[in-house]
């Protein structure tokens, strides 16, 4: 039942009511002094139960606001409402929490405050689509919270006149930072898997080559073998004939021997990975250089070496190294070639030497540093910071695939654990591997 303040608000409510419409009601029905009475407390026992029933109803709401109140703060969706302004009016905990502010301080801002650059026009695009068709729009877009951390969310967004009296903003917030990550490391795979069928494809066919190819090679250098042979048997006949006919056959063999080597390092190189050895960390990349020298001898390409005296031993899968060395030396060249064409675009008459350097140097008892440098086009920020993800590649189309970095990012953070870069617009590359050394290594030849 009500309490007494109740009562005396219920009674002066009462009188103000009887004053200015309660006698005519009552004298107008022609009723008795005690009718009339009866009349009022009917009135009165019928007004009591009205008003415990609508006190239950109150309380009724009460509950259910409360409990709609903590199923939109406590949601695992972030909800976020704002004014047609873009202005947050309100925000759950899950919102607060994924950007890392208190309600009162986040109501001061714009949503589009916390969204980075590069999904800004995502956006734009999702609020003009919005106001344009008027139905629920889906985006991701990519937030910076509180601490300067980014996340990404799914975003949707959809206008309401029945949440409050004007119209509002509701717009949906759901972290799928993971998913994300998770699709990168997909691509990634997927990457690997391409460069790993075509390598596949590489062995297949260098093994073909070879099988084709030896033969023929192994018939020049027999007969070859033959005329020198000859040559020597009859080398009286003339006086400078059997001297320039044996250089030239030399030199024949010695290319012979060349190519055969070059194609049974191809099949080798071509095979999946190996087993991980004590190696001289020389010897991966000297057999890489077997697929450099004379490209590098053609584009005018100087190559230096600087190589720090009594290097040690290192523990690894020498094919899988050589794969890094020659994307990193395949990169180079380009880098090299493209400063080249850009100067002669430009018309610049300035003197341009094309150089690669391969440096390998003791950062500490336990790093040897492998150091791959260049004077080529360089990077610029956003290119360094991006070029080793799969199937980026600053090269023009039929050029790259996008996938070289990308593997050997893979290859190092598998085998060695890190890479640094440190690249310039139009003044060159440098590369940088740490690699452990093998705790037990002797020191190379």
């Amino acid at each position: 039942m009500k309490n007494k303040f109740e009562i005396k608000e219920l009674r002066d409510n009462a009188k103000k009511v009887l004053k200015s419409d309660g006698l005519k009601t009552i004298t107008k029905h022609n009723l008795s002094l005690e009718q009339a009475i009866e009349e009022i407390n009917i009135y009165h026992i019928e007004l009591e139960m009205q008003v415990e029933e609508l006190q239950k109803n109150r309380a009724e709401l009460e509950r259910s606001k409360r409990y709609l109140k903590y199923i939109f703060d406590y949601a695992p969706v972030g909800y976020v409402i704002l004014n047609n302004d873009g202005f947050i009016r309100d925000a759950n905990v899950t919102a607060l929490a994924y950007f890392g502010y208190e309600k009162e301080f986040f109501l001061d801002f714009q949503l589009k405050n916390f969204i980075t650059a590069d999904t800004y026009t995502n956006y734009h695009k999702c609020m003009r689509d919005l106001e344009d068709l008027k139905v629920i729009q889906h985006t991701e877009l990519k937030f910076r919270n509180k601490s300067n951390a980014t996340f990404w969310a799914r975003v949707d967004l959809s206008y309401h006149s029945d949440i409050i009296e004007d119209q509002v903003l509701l717009c949906s917030i759901l972290d799928i930072t993971q998913r994300k990550e998770a699709e990168k490391d997909l691509k990634e795979k997927q990457a690997q898997l391409t460069h790993a069928d075509r390598l596949t494809s590489l062995g297949e066919m260098a093994t073909g080559m070879a099988h084709e190819l030896n033969q023929p090679l192994s018939r020049i250098r027999v007969n070859t073998q033959g005329v020198q042979i000859l040559l020597e048997k009859y080398k009286n006949i003339t006086d400078n004939l059997p001297d320039t006919l044996n250089k030239r056959i030399s030199a024949i063999i010695h290319e012979v021997d060349r190519a055969a080597l070059i194609i049974d390092h191809m099949r080798g190189f071509a095979r999946s990975k190996g087993e991980q050895k004590i190696i001289s960390i020389r010897e991966p990349i000297e057999n890489s250089l077997n697929f450099f020298n004379e490209q590098f001898k053609h584009h005018n390409i100087q190559l230096t070496f600087d190589y720090e005296d009594d290097l040690p031993t290192i523990f690894s899968d020498p094919q899988l190294f050589e794969q890094v060395i020659v994307n990193l030396l395949s990169n180079a060249r380009y880098a090299v070639d493209q400063k080249e064409h850009v100067l002669e675009k430009n018309h610049d008459t300035e003197p341009y030497q094309k150089r690669v350097t391969i440096s390998l140097y003791k950062e500490s008892d336990e790093f040897i540093v492998l150091k791959v440098s260049d004077n080529g086009i360089g990077m610029s920020d956003s290119e360094k910071k991006s070029c080793m993800e799969p199937f980026f590649t600053t090269k023009n189309v039929g050029e790259g695939t996008g996938l070289g970095l990308s593997i050997v990012r893979n290859i190092v953070k598998e085998c060695f654990g890190s890479i640094r870069i440190e690249s310039k617009k139009n003044y060159g590359t440098d590369i940088c591997i740490p690699i452990p050394l093998n705790q037990n290594s002797g020191v190379c030849e």
